[in-house]
């Protein structure tokens, strides 16, 4: 330490535990899937279950058809099950082992003009 400031070189080691819910993990697979399938997150539904000491994660999320998206339905759903997975382990420290996902309904976004 350098005149009362840890430099960066020596990380702050503070004892103690972080627990994330149940609760806190479900509302962070909303959001994550809600950004990936391009739908607000009230209109997503996760649930979590515990897959041999892992996670699995079903989805059911609208499928958001946008004019200028020409991406197939199988390559959405690999896109919302990847962003899912990744961003678990990345924000939560948590690995998703399977991510069932179902769409459920369509959403249908307008073309927008620039004036």
């Amino acid at each position: 330490m350098i005149g009362g400031v840890a430099s960066a070189v020596e990380p702050l080691v503070v004892a103690g535990r972080t627990t994330i819910s149940a609760r806190a993990l479900r509302r962070l697979a909303v959001g994550i899937v809600g950004d990936a399938g391009h739908v607000p997150a009230g209109d997503v539904s996760v649930e979590l279950a515990d897959a041999q000491g892992a996670l699995r994660a079903s989805v059911s999320v609208p499928l958001a058809l946008r004019p200028d998206d020409h991406t197939t339905i199988p390559q959405r759903a690999e896109a919302v099950r990847v962003s899912l997975t990744e961003r678990m382990q990345e924000l939560a420290g948590r690995e998703l082992t399977a991510v069932d996902v179902r769409f459920a309904g369509i959403r249908r976004e307008a073309q927008r003009r620039v004036a």
